[in-house]
């Protein structure tokens, strides 16, 4: 993600791939299966993280905002994810 020119997964991405982990660890555990919830819940915060870094940097980065939030310093998404 850190890459230059690279613009990583996008934000509708993120938000699907946490909706997919959650029911997949969700199936996964009530059928008995063997697996955690330390390793999806770390990649779910993650993601999660991520998306709202994304969503925050295209709120303060619009055109036409209603609130002029150009001064505000964001993050970068990583940060978030982290």
């Amino acid at each position: 993600e850190s890459r230059p020119f690279v613009k990583g997964l996008s934000t509708d991405l993120l938000l699907q791939l946490i909706a997919v982990k959650i029911v997949a660890t969700s199936l996964c555990r009530a059928s008995g299966l063997v697996g955690g919830y330390y390793a999806p819940s770390l990649f779910i915060g993650g993601a999660t993280g991520m998306a709202y870094g994304k969503l925050i940097a295209l709120t303060v980065a619009q055109s036409n905002p209603v609130i002029n939030l150009s001064v505000l310093e964001v993050a970068s998404p990583q940060a978030y994810g982290l």
